[in-house]
């Protein structure tokens, strides 16, 4: 005897007729492996000796899964985003397009788009079937949704303006790519992600992230002859060590917010050894600046939210930090380097003649810049236009976008879509800020506050 549930699905009742499911069901798991495992030693031997077929595997097999389950599919982008690195692992494929050679998902010159860009409209597609089964259509705009639209239509006045004063077309999709993504990804979160745990899984997917990429900085390093690890003057990109900002301060948050997660806090713990060696090995000066004023953000929010932790936590913080400063204030390499970040900031006339040289490019760079900006003050350039430059600076070509993306990228939107894409841009920020702290004060759970 069988019933009937409400999906319509018979529910087995009797000794016989379960015996008769477990060997249907037998049948059916082993048919299903047979035939995945041809179709991958298929696509194995289509593909040898390059390693598409596991990579494709993976990506196919999670790319179906956000299409059931589309809330994965901003976990997924965000922890093959963030582990991401073009320096120590020039294979990684996901920001890069099946078109790329070096990418392990390399599968033609014609494929321009991206596993990322994938990813995201397989998580689209999810959110509309997700919608259209339950036919409960819905949109949720959220408290960014005015500045982000705001924005968006400046993008597309750019690119418009751009293509329309001759720009190079292939540079100016290319330019818009990821802004457009960050459209996508604010409209999927806010219409997936409605309770506090999915905001918690995705900054815990942001964080293996950083562990991650780390662990791919340390791989690199541990293939790279003595000579040249004695050589090396930085490791990584550079938002690796933004991320790892992202990171350093998020446990200092959990710590003192008195955030009740002891599994999240045990792993980033343990996993901080990783990420420091990899960030101090990184020496990215501006990185490091970041992360003070992440810090000093963190204290000013302790002060407000646990009065008495900050009066015991910053006089000691203040006094660790001016006394390595002090110590270390002439040292080179990894050691010393957060301390040559504060030089930077409050000396920089007494640093070392490399960073003389690192911050007199962005001198010049910045100067031509705003020679740009004040060239096209209302309108910008456009996408696809090479930004001015009056005054030559030093040949970075290695680096292919070095006559379209100036190290200000700040600025580089001014150029790009004028002083209102600027304008537009700067009240996103400031709309964010505005929310989050609101949203902050009014928390009450510490882990949430973190």
């Amino acid at each position: 005897m069988t019933a009937h549930t409400i999906t319509g699905f018979p529910t087995v009742v009797t000794v016989t007729a379960q015996g008769r499911h477990a060997h249907r069901v037998w049948w059916v798991t082993y048919l299903g492996a047979m035939a995945f495992t041809l179709f991958v030693g298929g696509v194995a031997y289509l593909t040898a000796p390059a390693p598409f077929s596991l990579a494709g595997l993976v990506w196919l097999a999670l790319a179906a899964l956000i299409l059931a389950r589309p809330r994965w599919g901003l976990w997924s982008i965000a922890f093959f985003a963030v582990a991401n690195d073009f320096e120590t692992a020039q294979w990684y494929p996901f920001v890069k397009n099946f078109s790329s050679r070096e990418s392990i998902l390399f599968t033609g010159n014609a494929f321009v788009m991206s596993p990322l860009e994938v990813l995201l409209i397989a998580t689209a597609l999810g959110w509309v079937w997700q919608m259209a089964s339950t036919r409960t259509w819905h949109f949720v705009r959220g408290d960014l949704f005015r500045p982000v639209l705001v924005f968006t239509g400046f993008i597309f006045i750019g690119l418009v303006l751009g293509m329309g004063r001759g720009g190079d077309s292939n540079i100016a999709l290319w330019e818009v790519r990821p802004l457009f993504c960050m459209v996508a990804i604010y409209v999927l979160a806010t219409n997936l992600y409605d309770r506090p745990e999915h905001y918690r899984r995705l900054w815990t997917a942001l964080m293996a992230g950083v562990v991650v990429d780390a662990c791919f900085g340390l791989i690199y390093l541990a293939g790279l002859p003595a000579t040249t690890v004695a050589r090396l003057d930085s490791l990584g990109d550079h938002q690796a060590a933004l991320h790892a900002d992202a990171y350093f301060v998020l446990m200092a948050a959990m710590g003192v917010m008195g955030a009740r997660s002891t599994r999240r806090l045990v792993f980033m713990l343990l996993a901080t050894p990783i990420v420091g060696y990899v960030y101090l090995l990184s020496q990215r000066r501006s990185a490091f600046v970041g992360l003070v004023v992440g810090i000093a953000m963190l204290c000013g929010m302790l002060a407000r939210r646990r009065p008495r932790a900050f009066r015991v936590i910053v006089p000691a913080l203040s006094l660790v930090f001016i006394g390595y400063v002090g110590a270390f204030w002439n040292t080179q390499g990894s050691v010393g380097f957060p301390a040559q970040a504060v030089k930077t900031v409050i000396a920089p006339s007494q640093l070392s003649a490399d960073d003389q040289g690192s911050d007199r490019y962005r001198t010049i760079e910045n100067f031509n810049v705003v020679y740009t900006v004040r060239s096209q003050f209302v309108t910008g350039l456009g996408f696809g236009h090479k930004y001015l430059r009056p005054v030559p600076n030093a040949d970075i070509s290695f680096f292919k976008w070095w006559e379209y993306r100036p190290h200000n990228s700040i600025l580089w939107i001014w150029i790009q879509m004028g002083a209102g894409g600027f304008v537009a841009m700067l009240y996103l920020f400031a709309t964010a800020i505005r929310h989050g702290t609101l949203r902050l004060l009014r928390v009450s759970s510490g882990l949430d506050a973190a």
